[in-house]
């Protein structure tokens, strides 16, 4: 059985975004990042939404498929938030 990543009760949204910009270092689908994320596809909505609104995620159509891909503003917040992240840990 394959399973997804560890499931923390509640995360921070810059933790859920990290996570999706992770994901979407490579093209990938919205189900693929629900799936990556361990969210569900009406959580994801608005975080892919306010994340192509700030420039930090891309929509790419693949034929009749949307992708979606962090843009280098994108993958620089990742690399920023995965910092803040590790040093609040204890």
């Amino acid at each position: 059985m394959i399973s997804g990543p560890p499931r923390a009760s509640r995360r921070e949204p810059g933790e859920i975004r990290a996570e999706i910009l992770k994901t979407c270092r490579e093209p990938a689908n919205k189900t693929a990042i629900v799936y990556r994320a361990g969210l569900n596809f009406r959580t994801v909505r608005p975080y892919l939404e306010q994340l192509i609104r700030s420039g930090h995620l891309e929509v790419l159509q693949v034929g009749k498929q949307t992708r979606y891909q962090a843009t280098e503003r994108g993958r620089e917040l990742e690399r920023s938030l995965r910092a803040m992240l590790e040093n609040l840990e204890p």
